[in-house]
């Protein structure tokens, strides 16, 4: 749950040009393909678990192995996508209440903008 809250802050560390912006940046990167890294292993697991109970729960005499094996199959990703679903939920909540940016200043309206005095005098 820690990583999830540090990325806003090592993206802006990352990207802010000073002095060790490149050993940042190349931190943020790593952390990021590990962090996907894990992320789809322990969703691949998931999948793969759900997938061999369903199969072991539902196989039987008279059942088709293929269609057994492709409704497997389905349940296990189904459940592995409500598990990744299930984890953003709370990193869009966190992110909601710890980032406190400020907004971007507004552009002008083409009524408030001054033109800007043209010498014509060459």
């Amino acid at each position: 749950m820690r990583s999830r809250t540090v990325v806003p802050g090592g993206s802006k560390e990352a990207t802010s040009g000073r002095y060790d912006s490149g050993v940042a940046s190349a931190t943020f990167n790593t952390a990021r393909q590990v962090g996907g890294s894990i992320g789809t292993a322990l969703l691949n697991t998931i999948a793969a678990t759900v997938t061999a109970r369903y199969l072991t729960a539902h196989a039987g005499p008279g059942v088709d192995p293929r269609s057994l094996q492709a409704e497997a199959t389905a349940h296990g990703f189904d459940v592995a996508t409500w598990w990744a679903m299930g984890s953003l939920q709370p990193a869009a909540t966190i992110a909601g209440l710890v980032v406190n940016a400020d907004r971007a200043p507004t552009p002008q309206t083409a009524q408030e903008r001054t033109p800007e005095p043209v010498d014509t005098a060459s």
